[in-house]
């Protein structure tokens, strides 16, 4: 009896150890939610989601960043509720060996929803030299390119990634579901390269071996900070820096160029996006992709050398044509201000395009969030100043990587951050929305989604989906204390499209296959939510007049501010389905 009953209490341990980890989106700004409790330092963290509001969260973890080989990798999967879905920390995907604290870490969703994780670690080198991997990961935790992943960088001479500081590195999905990569090179004495390469869904290198890719170079410059899009007929476009002279003279423009699918590069010569200097060496320019398989592109400078430093984007289509003003159309011309962090955003279905950015008056002790709306031919659609979309305050930051944005449709979400104290240690995070139209959500409140005493750091931001935005970030254990200190966190957050943390029974659907197809609110006063994308839509109203009409890359919602009270009837075609109807009950705005 006392072997079955140690039998027994042995199995309950089991599986109590198996169970996963029910933590779910609170209601609380100063609690969240915590996806990973760490007992020493978190270095790094992305997160990713999935069409179905699913969120991939991958991060280093380190026992100690003072040696060598102590990082492990995890990457956890949460559902739209924030209940993680894997046991415990989640699975591991590497523990080898890496420098002291690992900052090389990228992590995107592919169109099949799995996870594609990239980092460079040291397996096959015990010196400094670092080679880069891919893996793919579905949402069951199988490692669909091998336990060991893929590499797709060789460290041999000539083509040595820098080992004493991170890489700027980036990827993007292709429009066959394939994963284009690119880094930074440089070899000893030589001027920085830029290298690509693209793995196929089923795992293999498409543009040569580990050794080879694509190699962007110049013989009189440093080609650094390379960003990637997806672009037409499986190519990509990338924007990267070209920095020549020695610091402090240097003179930094932004240009781009064009890989087609077969890894050849396409532009004759590279397209300059500006060569107006002025960019200082401190800062990042932002890319995004833009409509019709475009590039926006956006940075700041100081060209009239006035210590000033103005907003600036310029728009590159995908056969290579600059749409807007030589050097870039200036975003604000605001006398007297200095501004900060822009962020390229994204266009709407109507291809006019967004930068936001942080504001500073003349002393650059207050700062406000602005935001521009530019048509196609580059005109300005919100004031020659963009929108100022938050009051002036002494508390607003304006840390690069701290000012994050994302585009659903019509819907521009942005976080930000504020100072919570004198002590510059301590953080909120905010949120704000605007409509397309210009209209504000949440009666243009900016929601505060996490207000903790501590530093926080690395945040990354969902798009819209099953009415909701979701947060991650690293936060500091230790309030008030010098950052970063040896013990983080990993944090999240959801926010609600009514402006609410936590749980919304009725925003929130995991859609399945036994689910019917759903819209809600309905009746509705503005903008009705779908379960799963659309990608064809008529709305005829009670009359039989058709007065919407849609048709090209799936949506997840549809704006209704432009119609007047009344019964309409929504014909609608999901993603490789026939058309279906339902009827939509429009209220007053």
């Amino acid at each position: 009896m006392k072997k079955r009953t140690l039998f027994l209490f042995g199995l309950l341990f089991l599986l109590f150890i198996y169970v996963p980890l029910q933590a779910q989106w609170v209601n609380d700004p100063a609690v969240n939610t915590a996806i990973f409790d760490a007992d020493s330092t978190v270095t790094k963290v992305e997160s990713t989601a999935t069409s179905d509001g699913k969120i991939f969260v991958a991060w280093w973890y380190c026992t100690n960043t003072s040696t060598d080989n102590n990082s492990t990798l995890y990457l956890q999967l949460l559902n739209p509720n924030g209940e993680k879905l894997w046991p415990g920390r989640g699975i591991i995907i590497s523990t080898h060996m890496q420098l002291p604290s690992p900052q090389n870490l990228l992590l995107a969703c592919d169109k099949n929803d799995n996870a594609i994780v990239i980092f460079s670690d040291r397996r096959l080198e015990p010196s400094y030299t670092k080679n880069f991997y891919a893996y793919k990961i579905d949402a069951s935790g199988n490692f669909l390119w091998g336990s060991e992943g893929v590499r797709i960088t060789t460290a041999m001479p000539g083509m040595i990634p820098y080992y004493d500081l991170p890489n700027y590195c980036n990827l993007c999905i292709t429009s066959n579901n394939n994963v284009v990569f690119t880094t930074e090179y440089a070899e000893d004495s030589q001027y920085a390269k830029i290298l690509c390469q693209k793995i196929n869904s089923d795992g293999t290198l498409a543009w040569g071996g580990a050794d080879d890719g694509v190699l962007l170079q110049c013989d009189t410059a440093n080609l650094i900070q390379p960003q990637v899009v997806p672009s037409d007929n499986e190519g990509v476009l990338l924007a990267f820096e070209k920095v020549s002279g020695e610091f402090p003279d240097q003179n930094i423009h932004i240009c781009a160029q064009k890989v087609n699918a077969e890894g050849e590069q396409v532009f004759a010569n590279d397209k300059v996006i500006t060569n107006a200097r002025g960019i200082s060496t401190d800062d990042y320019f932002s890319a995004c992709r833009g409509g019709n398989d475009g590039m926006l592109v956006s940075w700041r400078d100081d060209r009239n050398n006035n210590t000033l430093f103005n907003i600036y984007a310029q728009y590159l289509t995908a056969d290579g044509t600059l749409l807007w003003q030589e050097n870039g159309t200036q975003l604000c011309f605001t006398e007297q201000t200095a501004s900060f962090t822009p962020v390229a955003t994204g266009t709407d279905n109507e291809q006019n395009s967004y930068v936001v950015w942080i504001k500073g008056n003349d002393t650059q002790m207050e700062r406000c969030l602005c935001i521009q709306k530019i048509a196609e031919d580059g005109s300005l659609l919100w004031s020659n100043d963009g929108k100022e979309i938050t009051p002036w305050s002494s508390t607003i930051g304006d840390i690069s990587n701290q000012l994050v944005t994302t585009i659903t449709n019509d819907t521009i979400i942005i976080l930000f951050f504020n100072y919570l104290d004198d002590t510059y240690m301590n953080l909120s995070y905010n949120v704000y929305g605007v409509l397309a139209n210009g209209n504000a959500l949440w009666n243009g409140n900016a929601i505060d989604i996490t207000t903790s005493l501590s530093w926080k750091s690395n945040v990354s931001l969902s798009p819209v989906s099953n009415r909701q935005v979701i947060a991650v970030w690293i936060n500091d254990m230790i309030a008030g204390g010098a950052h970063p200190s040896t013990i983080n966190d990993v944090m999240g957050q959801n926010l609600n499209m009514d402006g609410t943390l936590g749980i919304n029974s009725v925003g929130i659907i995991e859609p399945s296959s036994s689910q019917d197809f759903i819209v809600w609110p309905n009746p509705v006063h503005h903008r009705i939510y779908f379960s799963e994308s659309i990608e064809n839509y008529m709305l005829v109203n009670s009359k039989g007049m058709t007065v919407k009409t849609f048709s090209g890359k799936p949506v997840q919602e549809i704006s209704l501010d432009d119609l007047s009270a009344g019964i309409y009837f929504l014909k609608y075609q999901t993603v490789n389905n026939p058309y279906k109807c339902t009827r939509i009950v429009k209220l007053g705005n």
